[in-house]
C-alpha cells in the first residue's frame, strides 16, 4: 500500500506537487492520527480518573483489538462491520477477566496502596500479552485489510476512504461518549463515582460495579483504536507501547480526565507530528509529541481543559 504519511519533501517538489496541497494533505493525515490518539487518551483518562492508577496494559488492549480484527476479517472472512463489533467485544471480555481476576482488589481498594498494585499488575499483564502474542503468532508484521479501498477527491487532495471512515467513526464515538456521560443516568453515575466514590456508596449505588464498567469501556476504546489504525499502519506484538505513550501525552496535555481536552489535544499532537515529519524528519516522529507536550505544559501546567487546584 502506498505510504501517504511520510513522502519526502524533495520528491514531492520534483514531481511538481504544489506546496500548499502537500501541507493540506499532511494536515488531513494529522487529523487521522489525532482521531486515534484521542481515542487512546480517552480510554487512559477514563481508567485513571476512576481507578487512580496508570494502566500500562492499555497498549496491549490496542494490539489485541488489531489482532482480533485481522484474524476475523482475513482468516475467517467475517464481514468488516461484524468483525469490528466482535473485536471490540473480545477486548471488552479480556478487560473484564483481567479486572475480575487480578485487578479487583485494586478496584475495590481492599488492599494497601491499590494504585501501586494496579500499576504493577497491568505492567505484568502487558509483558504477558506481548510474549504470548509472539509465541502464538510470531514476531511477524501483519497488515489487516483496509475498511474501504476506494479513494475520494477532497478539493486538491486524493484521500482514501479508509482514512475518512477512521475520522467519522472516531467522531461518532466522541459524540456517543459525550451524550452517554452527560445525558444518561448510568453515565452520570460513572462521572460521579470518579469524583467521590464514597458518596456514591452512601447514596446506595454500587460504586464497584460502576468502576468495573468504566474500566471495560476504557479498554474497549483502546481496542477500537487498534481496529481503526492497524489497517493504515501495521500490526506487531510489541506495537502497543508507542500507542499508549501517545495516549498518555494527549491525556496530560488535555488536563486529566477531560473528554473535550483529550479530543482537542489529540488533534494538536497528530497534526503537529505530521507537519514536523514533513518539514523536519520522520525519523524523530515519536519525539515530536513529547516536545509539544513539554512546550504546552510550560505555559499551561494544568492542561488544556484542566483547572488549577487550590491548596487549603
Amino acid at each position: 500500500m502506498k505510504n501517504f504519511l511520510y513522502p519526502s519533501y524533495d520528491n514531492n517538489l520534483k514531481e511538481g506537487i504544489n506546496l500548499s496541497t502537500i501541507i493540506y494533505e499532511y494536515i488531513m493525515h494529522g487529523i487521522v492520527m489525532g482521531s486515534i490518539y484521542s481515542l487512546m487518551a480517552l480510554g487512559v483518562a477514563m481508567i485513571y480518573s476512576i481507578l487512580k492508577f496508570t494502566n500500562f496494559a492499555h497498549g496491549e488492549f490496542y494490539i489485541l483489538g488489531g489482532y482480533a480484527f485481522y484474524y476475523l476479517s482475513v482468516i475467517f472472512g467475517v464481514p468488516l462491520p461484524l468483525g469490528i463489533l466482535l473485536s471490540v467485544a473480545a477486548v471488552a471480555l479480556i478487560a473484564m477477566l483481567l479486572e475480575r481476576t487480578l485487578l479487583h482488589e485494586a478496584v475495590t481498594g481492599r488492599i494497601e496502596r491499590p494504585g501501586d498494585y494496579g500499576l504493577l499488575i497491568t505492567y505484568a499483564f502487558s509483558l504477558l500479552i506481548q510474549n504470548t502474542l509472539i509465541l502464538v503468532f510470531g514476531p511477524f508484521i501483519k497488515m489487516p485489510p483496509p475498511l474501504l479501498k476506494e479513494e475520494v477527491n477532497i478539493g486538491p487532495l486524493v484521500m482514501q476512504w479508509n482514512y475518512i471512515i477512521v475520522i467519522l467513526l472516531s467522531w461518532m464515538t466522541y459524540i456517543f461518549l459525550f451524550l452517554f456521560f452527560r445525558k444518561t443516568t448510568w453515565g452520570k453515575r460513572m462521572y460521579a463515582v470518579a469524583q467521590n466514590d464514597e458518596l456514591i456508596e452512601l447514596l446506595g449505588l454500587n460504586a464497584i460495579r460502576l468502576k468495573t464498567t468504566l474500566f471495560i469501556i476504557g479498554a474497549s476504546l483502546a481496542g477500537f483504536a487498534g481496529i481503526l489504525l492497524t489497517p493504515i499502519f501495521t500490526l506487531s506484538p510489541t506495537g502497543g507501547w508507542i500507542a499508549v505513550v501517545k495516549g498518555f501525552i494527549v491525556m496530560i496535555m488535555a488536563g486529566m480526565g477531560s473528554i473535550m481536552g483529550c479530543i482537542v489535544s489529540g488533534y494538536i499532537v497528530g497534526i503537529t507530528e505530521m507537519l514536523c515529519n514533513y518539514f523536519l524528519s520522520p525519523s524523530y516522529r515519536d519525539l515530536y509529541g513529547f516536545i509539544v507536550m513539554i512546550i504546552f505544559l510550560l505555559f499551561r501546567p494544568q492542561g488544556l481543559f484542566g483547572e488549577v487546584e487550590r491548596l487549603r
